[in-house]
């Protein structure tokens, strides 16, 4: 949550502004840390909206180009301060502004700039900071901002794909389904009345058409309701804890889109522990900031287990390989299998980015067949919808104009 604070700097000036952080002590402790006497902290009210449905944040092109422009600044030899006050007037995104502005006050009175990252957790994932940290000990931060741009891109690249590849089905779906509605609660209702004016008896495939559509007139503000309180329920249960872990463990086992999901979450892992290792991140340390990027909660705490067989003493292959039995799986034998070649030969980060690479070509084929599965799919049922309606309506027109079909 956001605080709000007043303190005085080591130069007795008064200073003022907001942090990101879990509680209060932790605001007061960031502030002694920068070398600040804190005068009031005070925790900003948050929207309920904001409350309800989760976390606020940045969009992921917002801060994927965010580390490349600083990347570059930082390449081209410009001082961190320099580079900060430039990028809070460069990005596009409001609140990126407001925290890199405010993340230049904090490395100026002192803090470091890993530190001043973990003052936005919202904002700037574990990873960034992280990376940030080794740059900083390792005195390479341009480099390791680099990689991490370039992670932070790809993973956009990869997000966009996915949602852009699903837009067309969706409103083909949506557009169908619509059409369906107003046939059945706008023109079928009118034929209902021209039989009734006519004193004709409709032919069976309508009549049982007019009763349908007699029944959703009469009963479509309780559809809507029940539907509209179907959908709250599930979600409200779906962002339960035990709700959440059942959802993502079907999810992980549903044919075609299991397998996707998988390498999904494989791809970003192995990604990730790529570019930390390849950062001078231990690997247990490595091992604990990738699970902040598994998305899916069961998977989630399965990798629980591969950080105990690490920290016990087992080698990466051994816990990615109990993973894989406990669910299963054929997905993770090519991270497992590259892992075991980096582990034998020393070079497990580099190894580790050609798993990554590798699931992000299976990612885009996959992707490719679905969508060459569900767009047919959603022409092929709408059409049989939209088609059955047509086809009863056109049978009531033959019967009161008596043509024979």
């Amino acid at each position: 949550m956001k605080f709000a604070y007043q303190a005085i700097n080591a130069q007795g000036e008064k200073i003022s502004g907001t942090l990101e952080a879990q509680n209060r002590q932790e605001v007061l402790n960031m502030l002694q840390q920068s070398g600040c006497l804190p005068i009031q902290v005070q925790a900003q009210a948050t929207p309920w909206w904001a409350r309800s449905y989760g976390r606020q944040g940045v969009k992921g092109e917002h801060l994927a180009m965010y580390a490349e422009e600083l990347a570059t600044l930082l390449d081209a030899k410009m001082s961190l301060d320099k580079a900060l006050a430039l990028l809070s007037t460069l990005t596009a995104s409001p609140a990126l502004q407001e925290a890199t502005r405010e993340m230049r006050r904090m490395v100026k009175e002192g803090m470091t700039f890993s530190q001043a990252l973990q003052s936005y957790p919202k904002l700037f994932p574990p990873l960034m900071s992280s990376m940030v940290y080794a740059g900083e000990e390792s005195g390479n931060l341009a480099t390791l901002m680099s990689k991490m741009a370039h992670f932070l891109g790809s993973m956009e690249q990869s997000r966009q794909q996915l949602k852009s590849s699903m837009t067309y089905p969706s409103i083909l779906f949506a557009v169908g389904l619509g059409s369906v509605v107003v046939l059945m609660t706008y023109v079928v209702p009118q034929f209902a009345n021209v039989f009734s004016d006519m004193g004709q008896a409709p032919p069976a495939s309508t009549q049982a058409l007019l009763s349908l559509s007699a029944w959703m007139q009469t009963y479509i503000a309780w559809i809507g309701g029940a539907l509209a309180g179907v959908i709250l329920v599930w979600h409200f249960w779906r962002q339960s804890r035990q709700g959440q872990l059942t959802w993502h463990r079907w999810q992980l086992a549903w044919p075609l889109f299991g397998s996707l999901i998988w390498r999904i979450e494989l791809a970003r892992l192995a990604n990730t522990l790529a570019v930390l290792l390849a950062g001078g991140v231990p690997l247990l340390k490595a091992l604990q900031i990738s699970r902040q990027v598994i998305g899916n909660t069961a998977l989630n705490q399965a990798w629980l287990k591969v950080e105990q067989g690490v920290r016990e003493g087992s080698p990466l292959t051994q816990a990615l390989t109990e993973l894989a039995q406990d669910f299963r799986v054929s997905e993770a034998d090519t991270l497992i299998h590259f892992s075991a070649i980096g582990e034998e030969s020393g070079q497990l980060a580099p190894l580790l980015g050609k798993a990554a690479h590798k699931y992000e070509r299976e990612v885009e084929r996959e992707i490719k067949h679905l969508v060459s599965l569900v767009e047919p799919s959603v022409i092929i049922g709408i059409g049989l919808l939209v088609g059955a309606v047509v086809v009863s309506m056109l049978s009531a027109v033959f019967s009161l104009t008596n043509i024979q079909v």
